[in-house]
Protein backbone atom coordinates (compact mmCIF):
# COMPACT_ATOMS: atom_id res chain seq x y z
CA UNK A 1 0.00 0.00 0.00
CA UNK A 2 2.66 2.44 1.00
CA UNK A 3 4.96 1.39 -2.23
CA UNK A 4 1.43 2.40 -4.83
CA UNK A 5 0.75 5.70 -2.68
CA UNK A 6 4.78 6.33 -3.08
CA UNK A 7 4.16 5.65 -6.67
CA UNK A 8 1.06 8.17 -7.29
CA UNK A 9 2.84 10.70 -5.01
CA UNK A 10 5.69 10.77 -7.22
CA UNK A 11 4.10 10.82 -10.83
CA UNK A 12 1.83 13.59 -9.10
CA UNK A 13 4.55 15.41 -8.41
CA UNK A 14 6.94 15.12 -11.68
CA UNK A 15 3.41 15.91 -13.40
CA UNK A 16 3.20 19.31 -11.81
CA UNK A 17 7.37 19.99 -12.59
CA UNK A 18 6.63 19.09 -16.58
CA UNK A 19 3.28 20.81 -16.39
CA UNK A 20 4.25 23.22 -19.19
CA UNK A 21 4.35 20.26 -21.57
CA UNK A 22 0.31 19.79 -20.55
CA UNK A 23 -0.74 23.35 -20.92
CA UNK A 24 1.13 23.43 -24.31
CA UNK A 25 -0.67 20.84 -25.84
CA UNK A 26 -4.09 22.01 -24.11
CA UNK A 27 -3.42 25.22 -25.96
CA UNK A 28 -2.37 23.95 -29.44
CA UNK A 29 -5.42 21.27 -29.46
CA UNK A 30 -7.93 24.07 -28.49
CA UNK A 31 -7.06 25.97 -31.37
CA UNK A 32 -6.91 22.72 -33.39
CA UNK A 33 -10.26 21.50 -32.54
CA UNK A 34 -12.89 23.86 -30.76
CA UNK A 35 -11.01 27.14 -32.45
CA UNK A 36 -11.08 25.22 -36.14
CA UNK A 37 -14.57 23.61 -35.52
CA UNK A 38 -15.91 27.57 -34.96
CA UNK A 39 -14.31 29.05 -37.93
CA UNK A 40 -14.99 26.73 -40.16
CA UNK A 41 -19.27 26.62 -39.10
CA UNK A 42 -18.80 30.61 -39.26
CA UNK A 43 -17.49 30.23 -42.67
CA UNK A 44 -20.20 27.78 -44.04
CA UNK A 45 -22.92 29.61 -42.11
CA UNK A 46 -24.07 31.78 -44.82
CA UNK A 47 -24.05 28.99 -47.39
CA UNK A 48 -26.81 27.05 -45.41
CA UNK A 49 -29.80 28.21 -47.32
CA UNK A 50 -31.55 24.61 -47.98
CA UNK A 51 -32.26 21.63 -46.26
CA UNK A 52 -30.06 19.50 -48.39
CA UNK A 53 -26.83 21.56 -47.41
CA UNK A 54 -27.74 21.58 -43.94
CA UNK A 55 -27.95 17.80 -44.25
CA UNK A 56 -24.87 17.68 -46.40
CA UNK A 57 -22.72 19.85 -44.05
CA UNK A 58 -24.29 18.12 -40.53
CA UNK A 59 -23.06 14.33 -41.95
CA UNK A 60 -20.42 15.19 -44.39
CA UNK A 61 -18.60 18.00 -44.04
CA UNK A 62 -18.56 18.85 -40.22
CA UNK A 63 -17.87 15.04 -39.08
CA UNK A 64 -15.31 14.87 -41.84
CA UNK A 65 -12.99 17.44 -40.14
CA UNK A 66 -11.96 14.93 -37.79
CA UNK A 67 -11.72 11.79 -40.33
CA UNK A 68 -8.32 10.40 -42.02
CA UNK A 69 -8.84 11.09 -45.68
CA UNK A 70 -12.27 12.99 -45.77
CA UNK A 71 -13.26 14.30 -49.25
CA UNK A 72 -14.64 17.53 -47.85
CA UNK A 73 -11.69 18.12 -46.14
CA UNK A 74 -9.52 17.22 -42.72
CA UNK A 75 -8.25 20.15 -41.62
CA UNK A 76 -8.93 19.14 -37.63
CA UNK A 77 -7.42 15.26 -38.04
CA UNK A 78 -4.65 16.30 -39.97
CA UNK A 79 -3.72 19.80 -37.13
CA UNK A 80 -4.22 16.89 -34.21
CA UNK A 81 -2.01 14.30 -35.42
CA UNK A 82 0.88 16.93 -36.26
CA UNK A 83 0.24 18.36 -33.06
CA UNK A 84 0.68 14.65 -31.19
CA UNK A 85 3.55 14.22 -33.13
CA UNK A 86 5.23 17.56 -31.62
CA UNK A 87 4.03 16.87 -28.46
CA UNK A 88 5.14 13.15 -28.59
CA UNK A 89 8.26 14.24 -28.80
CA UNK A 90 8.59 17.17 -26.53
CA UNK A 91 7.18 14.93 -23.66
CA UNK A 92 10.51 12.50 -24.52
CA UNK A 93 13.20 14.96 -24.97
CA UNK A 94 11.56 17.10 -21.22
CA UNK A 95 10.87 14.22 -19.55
CA UNK A 96 14.39 12.46 -20.16
CA UNK A 97 16.26 15.72 -19.48
CA UNK A 98 16.96 14.87 -16.43
CA UNK A 99 19.83 12.12 -16.95
CA UNK A 100 21.49 15.29 -19.10
CA UNK A 101 22.38 16.53 -15.38
CA UNK A 102 24.18 14.95 -12.76
CA UNK A 103 22.85 16.34 -9.75
CA UNK A 104 19.52 15.58 -11.04
CA UNK A 105 20.26 12.32 -11.54
CA UNK A 106 21.78 11.72 -8.13
CA UNK A 107 18.20 13.12 -6.83
CA UNK A 108 16.09 10.67 -9.04
CA UNK A 109 18.01 8.07 -8.32
CA UNK A 110 18.09 8.59 -4.23
CA UNK A 111 14.04 7.94 -4.42
CA UNK A 112 12.94 4.38 -2.89
CA UNK A 113 11.49 3.58 -6.30
CA UNK A 114 12.53 1.24 -8.66
CA UNK A 115 13.98 2.40 -12.54
CA UNK A 116 11.40 0.55 -14.23
CA UNK A 117 8.59 2.28 -11.69
CA UNK A 118 10.13 5.59 -12.81
CA UNK A 119 10.16 4.77 -16.36
CA UNK A 120 6.43 3.97 -16.57
CA UNK A 121 5.97 7.24 -14.64
CA UNK A 122 7.29 9.05 -17.22
CA UNK A 123 5.21 6.91 -19.94
CA UNK A 124 2.32 7.23 -18.39
CA UNK A 125 3.09 11.32 -17.87
CA UNK A 126 3.19 11.09 -21.89
CA UNK A 127 -0.23 9.68 -22.11
CA UNK A 128 -1.93 12.40 -19.69
CA UNK A 129 -0.17 15.11 -21.09
CA UNK A 130 -1.63 14.09 -24.50
CA UNK A 131 -5.18 12.40 -23.81
CA UNK A 132 -6.15 14.96 -21.00
CA UNK A 133 -5.97 17.81 -23.44
CA UNK A 134 -7.51 15.95 -26.83
CA UNK A 135 -10.27 14.80 -24.40
CA UNK A 136 -10.85 17.88 -22.75
CA UNK A 137 -11.34 20.07 -26.34
CA UNK A 138 -13.25 16.75 -28.01
CA UNK A 139 -15.70 17.25 -25.29
CA UNK A 140 -16.03 20.99 -26.44
CA UNK A 141 -16.50 20.17 -30.04
CA UNK A 142 -19.36 18.19 -28.67
CA UNK A 143 -20.94 20.38 -26.63
CA UNK A 144 -20.49 23.32 -29.80
CA UNK A 145 -21.99 20.92 -32.22
CA UNK A 146 -24.59 20.06 -29.58
CA UNK A 147 -25.39 23.81 -29.29
CA UNK A 148 -25.22 24.65 -33.12
CA UNK A 149 -27.72 21.18 -34.09
CA UNK A 150 -24.87 19.22 -35.36
CA UNK A 151 -24.24 16.50 -33.15
CA UNK A 152 -24.31 13.34 -34.90
CA UNK A 153 -23.52 9.93 -33.87
CA UNK A 154 -20.78 9.88 -36.98
CA UNK A 155 -18.86 13.08 -35.21
CA UNK A 156 -18.54 11.46 -32.29
CA UNK A 157 -17.08 8.26 -33.57
CA UNK A 158 -14.83 10.35 -36.06
CA UNK A 159 -13.58 12.39 -32.40
CA UNK A 160 -12.71 9.28 -30.98
CA UNK A 161 -11.19 6.94 -33.81
CA UNK A 162 -8.92 10.68 -34.30
CA UNK A 163 -8.19 10.43 -30.62
CA UNK A 164 -7.12 6.83 -30.33
CA UNK A 165 -5.18 6.92 -33.72
CA UNK A 166 -3.26 10.47 -32.89
CA UNK A 167 -2.48 8.77 -29.24
CA UNK A 168 -0.79 5.86 -30.92
CA UNK A 169 1.71 8.20 -33.22
CA UNK A 170 1.91 10.23 -30.24
CA UNK A 171 3.86 7.15 -28.21
CA UNK A 172 5.98 6.51 -31.43
CA UNK A 173 7.35 9.70 -31.41
CA UNK A 174 7.41 9.88 -27.63
CA UNK A 175 9.24 6.59 -27.37
CA UNK A 176 12.09 7.06 -30.41
CA UNK A 177 12.36 10.70 -28.86
CA UNK A 178 13.46 8.48 -25.37
CA UNK A 179 15.32 6.21 -26.79
CA UNK A 180 17.62 8.95 -28.30
CA UNK A 181 17.37 10.33 -25.24
CA UNK A 182 19.06 7.87 -23.21
CA UNK A 183 21.40 6.56 -25.41
CA UNK A 184 23.20 9.88 -25.05
CA UNK A 185 24.35 12.58 -22.63
CA UNK A 186 23.18 16.10 -24.08
CA UNK A 187 19.96 17.30 -24.87
CA UNK A 188 21.22 18.56 -28.02
CA UNK A 189 22.81 15.24 -29.02
CA UNK A 190 19.02 13.50 -28.00
CA UNK A 191 17.13 16.02 -30.24
CA UNK A 192 19.65 15.44 -32.77
CA UNK A 193 19.36 11.78 -32.14
CA UNK A 194 15.73 11.41 -32.72
CA UNK A 195 15.80 13.28 -35.98
CA UNK A 196 18.28 10.65 -37.43
CA UNK A 197 15.68 7.87 -35.61
CA UNK A 198 13.08 9.25 -37.37
CA UNK A 199 14.19 9.84 -40.92
CA UNK A 200 17.20 7.89 -41.72
CA UNK A 201 14.94 4.10 -41.96
CA UNK A 202 12.45 5.55 -44.11
CA UNK A 203 15.25 6.94 -46.42
CA UNK A 204 17.17 3.81 -46.57
CA UNK A 205 14.37 2.28 -47.54
CA UNK A 206 12.96 5.13 -50.29
CA UNK A 207 17.04 4.23 -51.92
CA UNK A 208 16.48 0.70 -51.54
CA UNK A 209 13.34 0.54 -53.20
CA UNK A 210 14.03 2.80 -55.54
CA UNK A 211 17.33 1.16 -56.54
CA UNK A 212 14.77 -2.09 -56.98
CA UNK A 213 12.88 -0.33 -59.29
CA UNK A 214 15.63 0.31 -61.73
CA UNK A 215 16.71 -3.30 -61.46
CA UNK A 216 14.57 -5.73 -60.55
CA UNK A 217 10.90 -4.01 -61.11
CA UNK A 218 9.33 -6.71 -61.25
CA UNK A 219 9.84 -8.06 -57.63
CA UNK A 220 9.38 -4.31 -56.31
CA UNK A 221 5.57 -4.28 -57.78
CA UNK A 222 5.07 -7.86 -56.02
CA UNK A 223 7.25 -6.80 -52.68
CA UNK A 224 6.01 -3.03 -52.73
CA UNK A 225 3.91 -3.87 -49.71
CA UNK A 226 6.64 -5.21 -47.66
CA UNK A 227 8.55 -2.37 -48.27
CA UNK A 228 5.90 0.21 -47.13
CA UNK A 229 5.22 -2.27 -44.13
CA UNK A 230 9.23 -2.04 -43.08
CA UNK A 231 9.28 1.85 -43.68
CA UNK A 232 6.00 2.13 -41.13
CA UNK A 233 7.36 0.33 -38.63
CA UNK A 234 10.98 1.60 -38.98
CA UNK A 235 10.24 4.98 -39.59
CA UNK A 236 6.80 6.84 -38.44
CA UNK A 237 6.85 9.17 -41.04
CA UNK A 238 6.21 6.97 -43.71
CA UNK A 239 3.04 5.91 -41.32
CA UNK A 240 2.01 9.78 -40.64
CA UNK A 241 2.14 10.18 -44.51
CA UNK A 242 -0.14 7.18 -44.75
CA UNK A 243 -2.27 7.65 -42.32
CA UNK A 244 -2.78 11.27 -43.94
CA UNK A 245 -3.61 10.13 -47.16
CA UNK A 246 -5.16 6.95 -46.78
CA UNK A 247 -3.59 5.77 -49.19
CA UNK A 248 -3.03 2.19 -47.08
CA UNK A 249 -4.86 0.19 -44.64
CA UNK A 250 -5.67 2.28 -41.51
CA UNK A 251 -5.75 -0.78 -39.71
CA UNK A 252 -2.21 -1.51 -41.06
CA UNK A 253 -0.43 1.73 -40.29
CA UNK A 254 -1.77 1.61 -36.85
CA UNK A 255 -0.86 -1.91 -36.05
CA UNK A 256 2.57 -0.77 -37.59
CA UNK A 257 2.65 2.18 -35.47
CA UNK A 258 1.67 0.44 -32.40
CA UNK A 259 4.83 -2.51 -33.25
CA UNK A 260 7.18 0.23 -33.57
CA UNK A 261 6.29 2.16 -30.17
CA UNK A 262 6.44 -0.91 -28.23
CA UNK A 263 9.41 -1.97 -29.36
CA UNK A 264 11.25 1.60 -28.74
CA UNK A 265 9.44 1.60 -24.90
CA UNK A 266 10.87 -2.03 -24.61
CA UNK A 267 14.52 -0.86 -25.55
CA UNK A 268 13.75 2.60 -23.82
CA UNK A 269 12.80 0.07 -20.22
CA UNK A 270 16.10 -1.61 -21.18
CA UNK A 271 18.29 1.11 -21.67
CA UNK A 272 17.00 2.91 -18.69
CA UNK A 273 17.58 0.15 -16.12
CA UNK A 274 21.43 -0.60 -17.84
CA UNK A 275 22.29 3.41 -18.21
CA UNK A 276 25.09 4.04 -15.75
CA UNK A 277 24.81 7.38 -13.41
CA UNK A 278 27.93 8.84 -14.34
CA UNK A 279 27.50 9.14 -17.96
CA UNK A 280 25.50 12.53 -18.07
CA UNK A 281 27.09 15.05 -19.95
CA UNK A 282 28.77 12.66 -22.49
CA UNK A 283 27.92 13.07 -25.97
CA UNK A 284 27.30 9.13 -26.14
CA UNK A 285 26.59 6.92 -23.34
CA UNK A 286 26.67 3.15 -24.42
CA UNK A 287 30.15 2.20 -27.01
CA UNK A 288 28.12 -0.10 -28.93
CA UNK A 289 25.48 2.12 -30.23
CA UNK A 290 27.48 4.33 -31.37
CA UNK A 291 29.02 2.05 -33.25
CA UNK A 292 25.95 1.01 -34.55
CA UNK A 293 24.44 4.34 -35.42
CA UNK A 294 28.04 5.04 -37.29
CA UNK A 295 27.87 2.32 -39.75
CA UNK A 296 23.75 3.11 -40.12
CA UNK A 297 25.02 6.32 -41.33
CA UNK A 298 27.97 5.25 -43.46
CA UNK A 299 25.06 2.90 -45.01
CA UNK A 300 22.98 5.70 -45.79
CA UNK A 301 25.46 8.38 -47.09
CA UNK A 302 26.50 5.65 -49.01
CA UNK A 303 23.29 4.40 -50.57
CA UNK A 304 22.23 8.68 -51.02
CA UNK A 305 25.47 9.24 -52.55
CA UNK A 306 26.55 6.13 -54.70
Amino acid sequence: MKSKTLFINILYDTWKKQIGTFILSLVLLFLALPVKSLMVITEHSPLLTTADKVKEFRYGVFPGLFQAGSPFGSSCFIMTLLIAVLMGMVAGWTGFAYLQDKKTVDLYHSIPVKRKELYLIKVLICGIDFLGPVLINSAIVLVIASIRGLMTVSLAGNLASMSIGCFVFCLVFYSIAAVSMLLTGKVRYGVLGTLMFQSAPAIMCFLINGLYSVYFETFVAEEETGFFLLGTILSPWMGVASYISMEKNLTEVLLCALFSAGLALIAGWFLYKKRPLETAGQAVVFGIPATVVKIFLAVENGLLLG
